[in-house]
């Protein structure tokens, strides 16, 4: 292709590419403001990956046979672009959630340096921080892992460009492009090779080695593009298909938005990849400008959001997780004030960084209305005043999230030998004889009247059960919630059998409760903790529920914590299911520990400290014996506790 006609091709604006970035944007916005319902909300990363691949291919170019591209120039633009907006998000919001709630800043240094660095998604690979299991290093930073990636291939960018030059002019250009080619390839595969099940797909999601590909596809894009060596139909052909394709692409697009769920094994089998192809088939026919489809994204609203997308990316996911971290959007006028002040903010930052940047105020603002101008003057002093805060609270903050996390891992750690121990010694006892495990006498059914609430110290006297429940032989199934208050349920329920490990999650748990089963642990009661290490789905609820027949009285602990971003949808799913399964009994769990979330809990703020474990093993005992005593049964363990619920025939 000739300088003139790339230059004729270049010049300008690129029609579409705003209404592109408005598409990426929703998409991740609404997946971070309801992740339950728009699950594949999340693919509007790999649409903004193709599209920075895209440009700066493009621009790079345009620079090139100008004669303007200076790698020096080009790194100092990225900086202007990148860094003044992502401070100001950076310490702003430090100092709101110095005020707010101070302790989420325990902690932040590490990771305040890992975003300024660029290097944030291998911090949080290190740290664990799973994308779509937001538990203990909940942050409302997390969103960062993205801007890391871009960083990073912005800082390579010249390199990869200057041996795609290099090659073409030594090799030729199918050598070039086959460079390209084979780091997209060689990054493709990685995820669909190293993708487990059983594991957690931290490493996959946020490894710069597994996505790159997205951006080097957007830069083979680029450069195909500017040599027309893209397959080309003529123009009533490319009109008559490629239109209807751009609205398929833009359906499926909207369903892989609402229906690809990132727990899926299709999304890192495959299903991420075909989603990027599509998104790069998609910014082939806007960028085509014989199809006009690009001018039909040139919609005001798209436009403005697209421009914006950077500053709307910065702002969404600090001002979501405060909401969600405070209850706030528990109301139906959350989620709207949430969109309000990301845009609000977005302005904002967008004007400031263009003042900052220009050094310079614009006339229009000596000309507003006074009351415009008192406007402004509020929110600049409202921002410095935030900075400032954010600087202290950055400055003044705990140096680790969770400072008790050693003390808590010794304890998990030691009950999960304890539980091991008890296991083996089960087991033991049961191969030599079935009759070796403890059964303490049962108390004659007519003699008991049912608990009454001024008889429990946790528990709910309104509870109940269709099925048998025992207190005696209790299988107990559950994560780190359970394994932490281990010790204290052998103390209140000691002849129950406790299976619970940490990071446990739902959808490996039928299996696990299969296999215990089939060892002859199941007894008339099971006990469930589950969920904080992920949502709760009602498929994997109910997966679970199924294995126990309808003779098992199960009773689930809800879920509580300050990171358990779930919480309320999870519980509310729970007590429909009990509406569905009569032998499903909900322990509440949730609403016992919120007033006691500094006396109960370690300073994680989920799991129970020696205290709170003490507490949800009685609130477990507690409301097992309530459902029994409606059935007429008396409690094996701590009767004297129901003394005044239990007589003898004679009434004595």
């Amino acid at each position: 292709m000739s300088e003139t006609s790339l230059a004729k091709r270049t010049r300008g604006h690129i029609y579409g590419l705003d209404g592109l970035r408005a598409l990426a944007i929703i998409g991740v916005t609404l997946f971070h403001m309801f992740p339950y319902t728009i699950k594949g909300g999340y693919l509007g990363v790999s649409l903004f990956f193709i599209i920075t691949g895209y440009l700066l291919a493009v621009t790079s170019e345009r620079g090139k046979n100008s004669g303007t591209y200076r790698v020096a120039s080009y790194y100092l633009k990225r900086i202007k672009r990148i860094y003044p907006a992502l401070l100001i998000v950076l310490v702003v919001s430090a100092g709101i959630y110095f005020v707010l709630e101070r302790h989420v800043l325990d902690g932040f240094r590490p990771e305040f340096l890992s975003i300024v660095f660029g290097y944030n998604n291998w911090w949080q690979i290190a740290q664990n921080a799973d994308y779509f299991t937001k538990i203990t290093n909940a942050s409302p930073f997390t969103h960062m892992w993205f801007l890391a990636i871009e960083i990073q291939y912005y800082v390579v960018w010249p390199l990869i460009f200057a041996i795609f030059l290099l090659l073409e002019r030594i090799k030729g250009t199918k050598a070039a492009f086959l460079f390209l080619l084979i780091v997209t390839v060689v990054s493709a595969v990685i995820t669909p090779i190293m993708y487990r099940p059983d594991n957690d797909v931290t490493r996959l999601y946020y490894g710069t080695d597994t996505r790159m590909y997205a951006l080097t596809f957007g830069a083979i894009i680029g450069f195909a593009q500017n040599r027309n060596l893209l397959i080309r139909l003529p123009k009533g052909v490319a009109k008559i298909v490629g239109i209807p394709l751009f609205a398929v692409m833009i359906v499926v697009t909207v369903i892989a938005y609402v229906l690809l769920d990132g727990q899926y094994g299709f999304t890192y089998r495959g299903g991420m990849l075909l989603m990027t192809l599509l998104f790069g088939i998609l910014l082939l026919l806007v960028t085509d400008r014989r199809l006009s489809l690009g001018k039909w994204l040139e919609a005001k609203p798209l436009v403005w959001i697209g421009a914006h997308s950077y500053e709307i990316y910065l702002w969404q996911y600090p001002i979501i997780f405060l909401f969600m971290y405070k209850r706030w959007d528990n109301t139906a006028a959350g989620p709207i004030l949430e969109a309000i002040l990301i845009v609000v903010l977005a302005w904002w930052l967008h004007w400031l960084t263009g003042v900052l940047l220009a050094r310079k105020i614009p006339e229009k603002v000596f000309v507003m209305d006074l009351w415009k101008r008192i406007v402004l003057l509020a929110a600049a002093a409202l921002t410095a005043l935030c900075l400032v805060l954010g600087v202290i609270g950055i400055t003044t903050a705990e140096k680790e999230k969770f400072a008790e996390k050693d003390e808590l891992a010794a304890v998990l750690e030691q009950n999960q030998q304890m539980l091991q121990e008890n296991q083996q010694q089960t087991d033991d006892s049961s191969a030599v004889s079935e009759t070796a495990q403890p059964t303490p006498p049962a108390t004659p059914a007519a003699t008991v009247q049912p608990l009454a609430q001024e008889d429990l110290l946790y528990g709910d006297a309104s509870l109940e059960n269709a099925a048998e429940v025992s207190d005696t032989e209790v299988l107990m199934i559950g994560d780190s919630i359970m394994l932490d208050s281990s010790p204290q349920i052998k103390e209140e329920l000691p002849d129950c059998y406790i299976d619970a490990v940490q990071s446990r999650q739902l959808y490996d748990t039928p299996e696990v409760a299969r296999e215990l089963i089939n060892d002859g642990h199941l007894y008339k009661t099971v006990v469930i903790s589950l969920g904080t290490n992920a949502p709760l789905t009602e498929e994997d609820v109910r997966e679970l529920l199924d294995v126990f027949d309808s003779e098992t009285s199960i009773f689930w602990v809800n879920l509580f914590g300050r990171t358990v971003l779930w919480e309320e949808e999870a519980n509310q799913l729970l007590l429909d299911m009990a509406e569905e399964y009569p032998n499903l009994t909900i322990i509440n769990w949730c609403d016992l520990i919120k007033p006691h979330v500094e006396e109960w809990l370690w300073g994680d703020r989920e799991h129970p400290n020696p205290d709170g474990a003490k507490v949800l093993a009685t609130l477990i005992r507690e409301d097992i014996e309530v459902c029994m005593s409606k059935q007429g049964h008396a409690p094996a363990y701590f009767p004297q506790a129901e003394d005044s619920s239990v007589t003898d025939e004679d009434g004595e």
